[in-house]
């Protein structure tokens, strides 16, 4: 599994979308938020959470760009599928728009993310592949806004997993990247978060 090892030379991606096996989303009764969503492609190998900025257009049956990249990364690194929560459960394609909106995070945001980490964790396990659960953050700058990165970690930390946070690299002012603006041969870096990342 390639995030448990992150000083592996990592070759060029097959972007090449898999035939999905499952393939799942939540959303909140209003519509305005997607707390959850779900791709598996192969039921032999362990679950990948990831945690990003929001919501997109990506449904149960769609793929947006971002979806899209992650499926790339995550079967490069030879994991049967994964499961993607947001610092912000609203769904919006401009983070302009998002930071706009009136309780963006969503009200029961915190629940699923920290649901996702506990049942990914379980689901490891059953591998026996780690004593740590990888998840990779990539909120980018726009998830520091109002300290809500800040937040997640906190929610992560409560989880009551024993975790590893991976990210594709931080920007300058010590965010995890955004998988859609990294390049595709990218490897993973822990993450300390963003104190410890901030270029001065």
């Amino acid at each position: 599994m390639v995030p448990y090892d992150t000083c592996k030379h990592f070759e060029s991606m097959n972007t090449t979308v898999p035939i999905m096996l499952r393939s799942n989303a939540i959303f909140s009764d209003c519509g305005r938020y997607r707390y959850w969503l779900e791709r598996i492609w192969d039921l032999e190998a362990p679950i990948l959470p990831w945690v990003l900025l929001n919501g997109s257009t990506a449904d149960s049956v769609r793929n947006d760009p971002t979806v899209r990249r992650v499926i790339g990364f995550t079967r490069q690194w030879e994991f049967g599928g994964l499961w993607l929560v947001n610092s912000y459960a609203a769904m919006a394609t401009n983070p302009r728009d998002l930071l706009a909106m009136d309780n963006n995070a969503g009200p029961r945001n915190r629940h699923y993310v920290q649901k996702t980490i506990r049942d990914a964790w379980r689901h490891v396990r059953k591998f026996r592949v780690t004593q740590e659960l990888p998840v990779v953050v990539g909120w980018g700058n726009h998830g520091a806004r109002g300290q809500q990165d800040m937040r997640v970690l906190d929610w992560i930390g409560r989880s009551g997993v024993p975790v590893r946070l991976l990210c594709l690299g931080v920007t300058k002012l010590g965010c995890p990247r955004h998988p859609l603006y990294c390049a595709a041969d990218t490897a993973p870096v822990d993450y300390c978060g963003r104190e410890s990342h901030r270029q001065t």
